[in-house]
């Protein structure tokens, strides 16, 4: 029998791949086993919902904080050679301003510097030698308890998941990366460390890869998006009135779901609202439409200014079924929470957000969309800019994404409530154009990207492929 191990940490991935046709192919195969490693706060958690007699449920080793590994990681995510890399940095600088002044000049030398070398092979193999060499191993008695086939890594932003990549090299065992995000390769993910092969979602992503961190293309393989098998199904739809009997919404009026990010990236959403109740109200709508308010997944035990408008004014509506909650402001999305976003994404006529993954899942529904690029607020000096949704028109993937989408994107005021006019009495002005982004960024295989990906994976660990170099 053979055995995959595979990191789950983010709620983002338990959704990709466990609730996928991805696992469901997986465990087909009766000659194999898969060991899951999780959190601590979440081992519960997945022992309870997923453990079976081939699906092991481990928890991560513990181990003490190191100070220079932290270090360490701020160096390697700063050699990211891109423009989404330096606003990241710079948005650091000007906003943790808990910090003197001294130890944010240097840190942000420090980061520009690893930013100017992360461009040159040597740096990258420097990096790489040096965490083979000096970093600690915590998975040797797993390694040695379950001799795993294939290690599978979901995210690569975890030290964790950097530590299991290390003892592979060691061990000489296959790995395969999953790139979680369509941002990864170009803001979030260094690789001084080669794994064997990765899964990219789309072209963007390989392309990404191949520029940034420089890994051989034909280790790459397009997969597409296993997590949005079920919107192109639609299996979990149900119908409008008994959804908007669940959301103690009206189903006579037309629904607008604003999708928030993460407050800590944009603190101003309750100033984007209050301008959507002006639109409303300017233009004699209360009675035709209504906002469902969509908190951020990871922070659904937060209390927020717009659950108090939603108390208000029962125009919004606030949306507390977004994920299940878990301790310290931890989540994941069960079955349900999957088939609730579908479900709201589906039956609502318009959504809003900033920049966010909720704006491509309603592009495959072909549902008009609007992106924020403004934070609500004047925005008159170097902070403001950095606390703006503004600055993500210059990450790499916003660029590429929205290059030839630019009526998505409202900069301020003015052209939000003229997009809205658009959308809302033409709705189908656009719809070519959400088909062919929605067609670019989702890659969707005829027989699924659950199917496909999963099919992949046996291939691979079946397969007597080479074990690579480090890098």
């Amino acid at each position: 029998m053979k055995t995959i191990l595979i990191f789950i940490a983010s709620g983002f991935v338990a959704k990709n791949i466990l609730q996928t046709d991805l696992y469901k192919t997986l465990i087909t195969d009766k000659n194999l086993r898969i060991v899951l490693l999780a959190p601590h706060n979440k081992f519960e958690y997945f022992r309870k919902n997923y453990a079976s007699e081939r699906l092991i449920v481990e928890s991560l080793p513990r181990e003490r904080r190191n100070s220079l590994f932290y270090y360490y990681n701020i160096i390697s995510r700063s050699s990211i050679h891109t423009n989404s890399s330096t606003i990241s940095q710079y948005r650091d600088y000007y906003l943790n301003s808990n910090k003197s002044l001294i130890y944010r000049l240097t840190l942000l030398s420090i980061r520009r510097m690893a930013w100017f070398l992360g461009q040159f092979k040597f740096w990258r193999k420097a990096l790489g030698f040096i965490y083979i060499v000096f970093a600690k191993s915590i998975y040797s008695q797993l390694f040695t308890k379950y001799q795993p086939d294939l290690i599978y890594l979901t995210a690569l932003f975890h030290t964790e998941e950097w530590k299991l990549l290390r003892e592979t090299k060691i061990r000489k065992i296959k790995t395969l990366y999953q790139v979680a995000g369509w941002d990864n390769p170009s803001s979030k993910v260094y690789l001084p460390i080669f794994p064997d092969y990765i899964l990219a979602a789309n072209e963007m992503v390989k392309n990404d890869l191949v520029e940034y961190s420089l890994f051989p293309e034909d280790r790459i393989y397009v997969i597409g998006f296993p997590q949005y098998d079920i919107y192109f199904a639609k299996n979990n739809i149900i119908p409008r009135e008994e959804f908007f009997r669940k959301m103690n919404a009206d189903p006579r009026k037309k629904l607008m779901l604003y999708g928030m990010i993460n407050p800590k990236n944009m603190p101003y959403n309750i100033k984007i609202l209050e301008m959507i109740d002006e639109y409303i109200k300017i233009n004699d709508l209360s009675d035709s439409w209504q906002v469902l308010f969509r908190p951020y997944p990871s922070l659904i035990n937060l209390q927020y200014q717009e659950e108090e408008l939603a108390r208000k004014n029962k125009k919004f509506i606030f949306d507390y079924s977004v994920a299940t909650a878990m301790e310290g402001n931890q989540f994941e999305f069960s079955n349900e929470d999957t088939a609730h976003l579908a479900n709201s994404l589906y039956h609502s006529d318009i959504v809003i957000s900033i920049f966010s993954t909720i704006l491509n899942e309603a592009a495959i529904f072909g549902k008009p969309i609007v992106s924020i690029a403004f934070s609500g607020k004047p925005e008159t000096t170097k902070k403001d800019y950095y606390e703006s949704p503004r600055r993500r028109l210059g990450y790499v993937h916003v660029k590429k994404l929205f290059k030839d989408n630019k009526w998505i994107i409202a900069g301020n005021k003015e052209e939000l409530f003229k997009a809205l006019d658009i959308h809302l009495s033409n709705p189908e002005k656009y719809k070519e154009k959400i088909s062919k982004m929605s067609d670019e960024h989702c890659c969707h295989p005829r027989i699924g990207s659950g199917l496909f990906a999963g099919n992949k994976i046996l291939e691979l660990l079946n397969k007597k492929n080479k074990i690579y170099e480090r890098w």
